[in-house]
């Protein structure tokens, strides 16, 4: 698991073979490369994952460095009620806070949510 710029670092993890699967929230892009070469990277990968994110409006910087690369991630948007089928999905978790208190809230309520322990054991048996 993996939290903004963790979250970058886990997705880069999914190069190596004994990597099975990752989660991260509010991965951050890496400078470089551009946002979409970094979502490009996320959706050619094989190894499931699970990237949770937020809109930030009002906070241009997250808005560019988070939200528009998850937006440009080609996998499917699931919910966060239950555990998904997908091996590799995103959901855009609604909050709202905003700014750092929200960077933190997604954090928070990922690493707290059995769901996605869940999801994980699954990917791993």
């Amino acid at each position: 698991m993996g939290f903004s710029r963790g979250g970058q670092a886990a997705f880069q993890l999914t190069q190596r073979p004994e990597v099975k699967a990752v989660v991260t929230m509010d991965a951050a892009t890496p400078v470089p490369p551009t946002p979409r070469d970094f979502a490009a990277a996320i959706t050619a990968t094989r190894t499931a994952f699970w990237a949770f994110y937020a809109e930030y409006p009002d906070d241009p910087g997250y808005q560019n460095a988070i939200t528009s690369v998850h937006r440009l991630i080609d996998v499917p948007e699931v919910p966060f009620a239950a555990v998904p089928q997908q091996m590799r999905c995103k959901t855009l978790l609604p909050l709202a806070s905003s700014g750092s208190d929200k960077h933190v809230e997604v954090a928070r309520r990922v690493s707290a949510s059995s769901v996605v322990y869940e999801w994980l054991l699954r990917q791993l048996g």
